[in-house]
């Protein structure tokens, strides 16, 4: 029960554990500890604004990048499944996945950000779904739509992916009407997925859309 509240809180909310945090510069790589990934100042036209790091693995770490001139914003979270890492199973992924969608498609609350995105959204809607594998790293994507209190429509990704103990999530949102910022994020995402693909880009092809609260099953 303990530990389903804690996913629950990290998955709708930003830090609002009181475990110690940490910040590390912007302007310089970040070598992650847990995934043994170095994360860029710059990746792909994307520039790394924020790090956080909370010493409660459940909470992990909070990396922001920007573009699109400041509209385009994407968040990885590094993530434990419990404060006693383990290595992450591939049902235990398959059913985060599902969790994460739930929270997406059924509930809006705010995050720490004050930005728009999926989970400050109405009307959300998956606009297909897609896993890739590369390098051996299996990767889930998924496309979403949605409209702000204020009519404004926005296009939004997230990106899941287990490395060890850890689930990498990448949240990003972008104003529908940015056609240019639309393409610049999608260069963000391939260089994102780079990081974890030995340099090689993973080939992604979207499914017809499914807005149940469950993502489809991997084919065998």
């Amino acid at each position: 029960m303990l530990r389903g509240i804690l996913i629950i809180l990290l998955l709708t909310a930003g830090f609002l554990c009181p475990a110690a945090r940490t910040a590390a510069p912007r302007n310089a790589p970040y070598s992650d500890l847990a995934t043994g990934v170095s994360f860029p100042a710059e990746l792909g036209p994307f520039r790394k604004t924020t790090v956080r790091i909370s010493s409660n693995p459940i909470f992990g770490t909070h990396i922001q990048y920007v573009g699109g001139e400041g509209k385009c914003l994407a968040t990885i979270f590094i993530y434990a499944l419990s404060e006693n890492p383990v290595p992450v199973t591939a049902e235990e992924f398959e059913q985060h996945i599902r969790t994460v969608r739930r929270t997406i498609l059924e509930q809006t609350p705010s995050d720490e950000t004050g930005r728009p995105n999926a989970l400050q959204m109405k009307e959300v809607e998956s606009q297909g779904q897609s896993r890739a594998e590369q390098g051996g790293t299996v990767i889930f994507r998924e496309k979403f739509t949605a409209h702000s209190d204020k009519e404004e429509s926005y296009s939004m990704e997230v990106v899941l992916l287990r490395v060890g103990d850890r689930i990498v999530k990448l949240r990003l949102s972008v104003p529908s009407a940015l056609t240019e910022a639309a393409r610049e994020s999608e260069k963000f995402i391939l260089a994102f997925c780079r990081l974890f693909c030995r340099g090689k880009d993973p080939v992604f092809e979207f499914k017809p859309r499914n807005n149940e609260a469950a993502a489809e099953k991997p084919e065998k």
